[in-house]
């Protein structure tokens, strides 16, 4: 691994660690505590319903519901509150979930902060283990109304945005930009390919990686930004006793 591209960034950290791997490990995942402390201390005064998932490294580590456990990677994911994830999975039929310790992550939908080599990406996941949610979606769109909300919903992206179904922790063939997205009716025929507990669902921005190093306020405000969005949808499609559509789901 070069540091070509990170040089400007890690040059001063790249003495203190004998190994490339650590350095790039340890300088992300400084730098996205570094954003988080920002953002979550903003985000708890907006009183939205999210927390950090704690893996056993702390709320920053390697592992991404994208692909799991990736040492090139820095990951930080945001989900519903520990009750509310802890009553999905009994619903689910996890009975043995009783704490947070339990808790599976790929069984809810997550904001995840995400950073490679490559990319800084800004998403909200739902992998394929989180059916109950995705029914709760499948259900919600059988309804001409929510299907124009999810559109409304998707219109305040940015035309780069990218919404699709998905896996890894680089763009593929299965996603789409909003501008592409949004055009007629191919959101409501991409969604009726959509499988619910098969497909994995990926909606956010993917920045250049170097943007996170080159992390200022401006820069937080944008991030914060996006994950204003994505919480907005993340509550069109979080499942909760308020928001129950699995009546409607085939």
């Amino acid at each position: 691994m070069t540091h070509t591209r990170f040089e400007k960034y890690a040059a001063v950290e790249v003495n203190d660690y004998a190994d490339e791997q650590l350095n790039w490990t340890q300088y992300t995942h400084d730098a996205l505590l570094n954003l988080h402390d920002t953002l979550y201390t903003r985000m708890r005064k907006q009183r939205w319903e999210l927390v950090p998932f704690k893996h056993r490294t702390g709320v920053i580590s390697n592992y991404s519901v994208s692909c799991g456990e990736d040492h090139t990677l820095g990951a930080l994911a945001y989900v519903r509150p520990h009750e509310q994830s802890i009553l999905v999975e009994q619903l689910m039929g996890k009975d043995n979930c009783r704490t947070s310790a339990d808790l599976n992550i790929h069984c809810h939908p997550v904001i995840e902060l995400r950073v490679t080599p490559e990319y800084f990406s800004v998403e909200l996941i739902l992998s394929p283990f989180a059916w109950w949610d995705q029914q709760n979606l499948m259900g919600k769109l059988t309804i001409a109304r929510q299907r124009q909300e999810l559109r409304k919903l998707l219109e305040r992206f940015d035309d780069d945005n990218r919404f699709g179904f998905w896996e890894g922790t680089h763009p593929d063939d299965m996603c789409l930009t909003n501008s592409e997205l949004l055009l007629g009716s191919v959101l409501d025929e991409w969604m009726s390919t959509f499988c619910a507990g098969q497909d994995c669902l990926r909606v956010g921005m993917w920045y250049d990686s170097a943007t996170l190093f080159d992390n200022d306020e401006t820069f937080a405000d944008e991030v914060l930004q996006q994950i204003s969005l994505l919480f907005d949808l993340y509550q069109f499609i979080n499942w909760s006793s308020d928001n129950n559509y699995h009546d409607f789901c085939n």
